[in-house]
């Protein structure tokens, strides 16, 4: 397992810890009348680890159905190859797209409105042809995720978020020697959701 350098504490710091701290303080301070409603569209940007890769990730959910609680999500990411950096020295990056099924667990208390979900769906992987022979890669995520709404527009309520989850996919950079696999494993997203 990879040591944890200083650029990678910072990020964590940066893009984890803070964002959660300052949600907890903001939400402790709203009053019943200022909660959000998570029911609605939402546009997210986020950043995050794909197996052994780092990226970045935006995405687009509708809104919810079925009692409320079912809503589709629609992701655009792009992650770097870590083999290929270790290897060559250069970056090289690959896009996935995905489409999930979301299921969302509101839970509203005194300190502010939280909201846990599970969403799972299929993905596309479309690689670089500086690594892989193979036009598209698909395969099959799922994650765990929590909202934690930290600032109250009048339009637009906005929500740090984070989600687990694992993938699993037959994806390898078959041009590298021994042909190392990636797009599976762990995967770790955080980031601000939008609500409109």
């Amino acid at each position: 397992m990879k040591k944890l350098n200083a650029v990678h504490g910072a990020f964590i710091f940066l893009t984890i810890l803070l964002p959660a701290l300052v949600s907890q303080n903001v939400c402790a301070q709203m009053d019943s009348t200022q909660r959000p409603q998570p029911n609605r569209c939402n546009l997210a940007v986020g950043a995050g680890q794909f197996g052994d890769d780092w990226g970045i990730s935006a995405e687009l959910t509708t809104p919810t159905f079925w009692n409320k609680a079912l809503a589709l999500r629609f992701k655009g990411s792009t992650y770097w190859l870590e083999c290929y950096k270790a290897r060559q020295d250069h970056w090289a990056p690959y896009r996935m797209v995905s489409v999930s099924l979301v299921y969302k667990f509101r839970i509203t208390a005194d300190a502010g409105t939280y909201v846990a979900y599970v969403e799972a769906g299929p993905f596309t992987i479309l690689p670089d042809e500086r690594y892989s022979t193979q036009k598209h890669v698909e395969g099959f995520s799922a994650a765990v995720g929590a909202e934690l709404f930290f600032r109250q527009c009048p339009r637009v309520p906005v929500c740090y978020f984070l989600a687990l989850g694992a993938s699993a996919c037959k994806a390898s950079a078959d041009t590298l020697d021994g042909e190392p696999r990636y797009g599976e494993g762990l995967t770790f997203v955080n980031g601000f959701r939008f609500y409109f």
